[in-house]
């Protein structure tokens, strides 16, 4: 329409196109008149063909005299478009298939977007639920997954591409892409694991399938990696101790399991206990036969919990015996260190006439030397304890262990252990340890060395069995 004051000359009118999410719109139609009276209105139409356009919202934008032919009294109202104008109704739609992630959930019922923890070097797996939420179906379509730090933008890919040869445009339809990320190389951190479906390819911008939206191709879960923990069984308890009065029924076992890592055990910690007899010497020792569990539900770092058992004893037959009691055996935790899960300890079930008290074993640490007993931060000290048995019968397998502590505390730091297969009547053994002041720094410590440690030998007395020195470092 011409609503100015005088006649105009020849002029353009063009149609142009651009899609929501581009920036330079594309001309669709011109047409050229050969003037416009005054007054005069003119109805201009075009076909517009939408089969080569990509889905989704499109502006359509009418320019009358783009070219500035014309000298007008208003320049500003020579624009029509539907994404400027609110009385032009919405942007034109073209629609087409639309992949949309309408699901993504973790495999393991533990976790959830709430509490997503797991422990480094644990496998975690992830599923996406993908559906056609176009009108038309999707050809082939490629679905990938990454990780990245939360706060950062690259995101590493883990897993298998998967692809899927297309889709049906069908709410009732959807297809289920997974993949397992090995947590073993991601430091303790805060995560994100990000599906993306149909993702852009060389030559291929938007993917493989040109669709609706291409902003709903991606979903994110959160993930934190804790630190790893590190347990071990740090003693077991019999009541009664060994050796047990024959016709004892039965025993209880308590198994103190420490974790000295740096992370919280997730999931519920299970300890096994398992029984062999003792081997005569040179003869191969039986396989450990497990003869129950117990759960421990929490274990912090640095603090430790009880697993406690019952062993019904009635159908044992005297002998020696050895349990070894192991903290998660299934290794379903991952550790800093997997190699010092179990310890065992031995116990003697008496017959009906048990040896003389004046027979048994007696085992004690005739000498300890620290050399030198005043040291600088950084020297080595050297820790000798001499064990002897001076009793009326050889001793069979048992532990040493040193330990030490800063003078005035309560907790007792091992810092070597021996195992001696036996120790003949009257006999002696040297032991010999360093010990680095670099780690245990200045002040004044106690030096302590405790023979048969697990009490898995039967002594004529078990009260003389450690000997303590000390040790100042400058």
């Amino acid at each position: 329409e011409n609503a100015g004051e005088r006649d105009a000359e020849g002029f353009s009118v063009e149609v142009a196109l651009r899609r929501l999410d581009e920036e330079a719109f594309t001309p669709v139609a011109r047409f050229e008149l050969p003037g416009l009276a005054l007054g005069e209105r003119r109805e201009l139409q075009t076909l517009l063909d939408t089969a080569p356009l990509r889905p989704g919202f499109y502006e359509l934008r009418i320019v009358v005299d783009p070219e500035d032919r014309i000298r007008e009294a208003d320049e500003r109202n020579n624009v029509f478009s539907t994404g400027a104008n609110p009385q032009a109704g919405a942007p034109l739609f073209v629609r087409g298939p639309d992949l949309a992630v309408l699901g993504l959930r973790f495999a393991d019922p533990r976790l959830t977007p709430v509490s997503p923890l797991v422990t480094q070097g644990e496998p975690v797996e992830v599923i996406a639920q993908i559906f056609n939420i176009g009108i038309a179906a999707a050809g082939a379509f490629d679905v990938e997954f990454c990780w990245r730090r939360v706060g950062e933008t690259a995101c590493s890919a883990f897993g298998a591409r998967t692809r899927f040869p297309g889709l049906a445009a069908d709410p009732e339809v959807s297809v289920e892409a997974r993949a397992v990320l090995d947590s073993s190389a991601l430091p303790p951190g805060s995560y994100e694991l990000v599906v993306v479906v149909d993702p852009a390819e060389a030559g291929r911008p938007f993917g493989r399938v040109e669709e609706e939206v291409e902003e709903n191709n991606t979903a994110a879960l959160p993930l934190a990696v804790l630190p790893r923990p590190d347990l071990r069984i740090e003693r077991v308890v019999l009541d009664p101790p060994s050796p047990l009065e024959p016709g004892t029924p039965g025993i209880t076992i308590f198994a103190d399991v420490r974790n000295e890592g740096e992370g919280p055990i997730l999931r519920p910690l299970e300890v096994e206990f398992a029984l062999r007899p003792a081997s005569a010497e040179g003869e191969p020792p039986a396989e450990f036969v497990p003869f129950a569990r117990a759960e421990i539900p929490v274990l912090d770092p640095g603090t430790q919990a009880a697993a406690k058992v019952e062993l019904d004893l009635s159908n044992f037959a005297p002998g020696v015996y050895e349990l070894r009691v192991t903290a998660d055996p299934d290794r379903v935790i991952p550790e800093l260190n997997e190699e010092n899960n179990s310890l065992v300890v031995a116990f003697e079930l008496l017959g009906e006439e048990g040896p003389p008290v004046g027979e048994l074993p007696d085992l004690v640490v005739a000498r300890l030397l620290i050399d030198p007993e005043e040291a600088r931060v950084g020297e080595s000290v050297t820790v000798q304890a001499t064990v002897r048995n001076q009793g009326g019968q050889d001793a069979g397998a048992f532990r040493v262990v040193f330990f030490y502590r800063r003078q005035g505390d309560d907790r007792w730091v091992n810092f070597a252990s021996f195992r001696l297969s036996g120790l003949a009547a009257g006999a002696e053994q040297a032991l010999q340890a360093e010990l680095n002041t670099a780690i245990i720094w200045r002040g004044r410590f106690d030096i302590r060395v405790v023979v048969d440690i697990n009490d898995e030998v039967r002594e004529a007395d078990e009260e003389n069995n450690e000997a303590q020195g000390t040790l100042r470092v400058r």
